[in-house]
């Protein structure tokens, strides 16, 4: 028996209605990643407001030793510290969370979008003479088995690139976290 021309108009509808489904729905997981980021990166810079605003004497980068920043999840659970020097930055996971660099979004988001691109974008100012070579940004991801034991970052710049580094950190191991929380 043959289909009639109201049954295959059916199908076409049918078929069309799930491929936009499955597009609203890869969209709208994009959308929550991308309003995840930018809730962290606000959380930065209201943190950096707080703390300027309450802050009466200006330390010189010079003097600084080492300074300390937790990073938090919105829960509040400590998910890494990262040491700030004058010219480098290093992120400790902290000892209560196991971090593998094969976890989304690690390698996809802070390796190749976040510190690669501070990469290149640091050659093409030593190119332009505006950055010396060894001022380049660069950056060590320490592993033991695949887990993550520290990330060391060499000249990541100035305070707007250390905003964003802590920012995207917090939303990259924030991620990862919860991945590992629901294995």
């Amino acid at each position: 028996m043959a289909k009639s021309k109201d049954d295959n108009s059916k199908e076409e509808v049918l078929k069309k209605l799930v491929e936009l489904k499955s597009y609203l729905e890869a969209r709208l997981r994009n959308l929550e990643e991308e309003a995840a980021q930018l809730r962290g990166f606000l959380d930065s810079v209201n943190e950096v407001v707080i703390a300027k605003s309450f802050q009466k004497v200006e330390v010189k980068p010079t003097e600084i030793e080492e300074q300390v920043i937790p990073l938090r999840n919105r829960s509040g659970i400590v998910l890494a510290e990262i040491y700030v020097g004058n010219d480098y930055a290093r992120i400790v996971p902290d000892k209560e969370v196991t971090f593998d660099v094969d976890t989304p979004p690690f390698q996809t988001f802070l390796v190749k979008r976040i510190f690669e691109s501070m990469q290149s974008q640091d050659r093409e100012m030593m190119q332009k003479g505006e950055v010396e070579p060894d001022k380049l940004f660069s950056y060590e991801v320490v592993e033991d088995n695949g887990v993550i034991k520290e990330i060391m970052i060499k000249n990541y710049g100035n305070d707007k690139r250390l905003m964003e580094l802590k920012s995207s950190v917090r939303w990259t191991f924030e991620k990862m976290y919860e991945k590992t929380q629901k294995d």
